[in-house]
């Protein structure tokens, strides 16, 4: 009696192990597509800074290009010097008793170098403009490239084709210019450092960024707009690299970006189980290659 009931229980041993390893395959597996999911949604979240970084730079990059900016700041220093020389030389040859042909002539020479700084504050607007809008152009350029490789739908997990929140040019807190301070003329070194113009850098003096350094005793009606770049490093330019988001700032009005912001966003779902979405956002900042050396 006790043999012939021997087979039966076997079958439902037998069959008890099947079910448990059917419940156990089951929970791997879901396990499994869990551990895929978050991974997915990390690696999206990662990503996505990833390539709000690389536009960021893309544009940052823009910026200075053959040191632009740069150059211009130098040449903003040199052109405001020749002014101020020219004033105090115009000064010396109108005292009584000096030739009228000399004060003719020192006269038509504080004229040009006048009229070389108008020149160059136009262009220097120019330049401003033209560096914000190839830098924009270049960031979106770099989104497009990037953002066709996302778009992502598997069982578990969809992810949407990014989008731009914002994209910005301006400035980095409490950055100076890159133009060293130009100590030919004591008078006006003098002037400068009264007026804050400069600001001591260590081991070199370097004019203010984002300050209009006039010359009240020449003609106050000439600008001299120093935007904001960072200094060479002895004989090496600072590379574009990424910077806290939180320390990019609009530029003031009138001045050259040495700063790029691009804030992207990207929408996730997963399908497992209930539904459940939803968006990531990002921030990155860079700013631009520093000014090089005076050539």
């Amino acid at each position: 009696m006790l043999a012939s009931k021997l087979p039966g229980r076997h079958r439902s041993q037998n069959g008890n192990m099947l079910i448990l390893a059917c419940v156990l395959m089951t929970l791997v597996a879901l396990g499994i597509t869990v551990a895929l999911s978050y991974s997915g949604i990390f690696f999206a979240h990662n990503r996505l800074q990833t390539s709000a970084d690389e536009i960021a730079l893309a544009g940052a990059r823009k910026l200075n290009e053959f040191n632009r900016l740069g150059q211009m700041n130098d040449m903003i220093a040199r052109s405001r010097q020749l002014v101020y020389f020219s004033s105090e030389q115009h000064d010396d040859v109108t005292r009584p008793g000096n030739d009228p042909l000399m004060e003719k002539f020192s006269r038509q020479l504080l004229e040009e170098a006048k009229e070389s700084a108008r020149d160059l504050e136009r262009e220097r607007q120019y330049l401003s403009t033209l560096v914000q809008d190839e830098s924009r152009a270049e960031m979106e350029k770099k989104f497009k490239e990037l953002k066709e490789s996302y778009a992502m739908t598997l069982p578990w997990l969809t992810i949407t084709t990014p989008r731009v929140l914002s994209v910005n040019s301006g400035s980095f807190a409490k950055m100076e210019s890159n133009a060293q301070e130009l100590e030919g003329l004591a008078e006006l070194v003098e002037e400068d450092r009264k007026n804050t113009n400069v600001v001591d850098a260590k081991p070199i003096n370097l004019y203010r960024a984002e300050n209009d350094a006039k010359l009240p005793s020449v003609d106050p009606e000439l600008h001299f707009h120093f935007s904001p770049l960072a200094a060479p490093v002895g004989n090496d330019m600072s590379p574009a690299r990424i910077v806290l988001a939180e320390k990019f700032k609009t530029s003031k009005p009138n001045y050259a970006p040495c700063a790029t912001n691009v804030k992207l966003a990207l929408g996730v779902k997963s399908g497992l189980g209930s539904s459940a979405s939803a968006t990531f956002e990002v921030s990155s900042a860079a700013v631009a290659t520093g000014g090089g050396l005076w050539q």
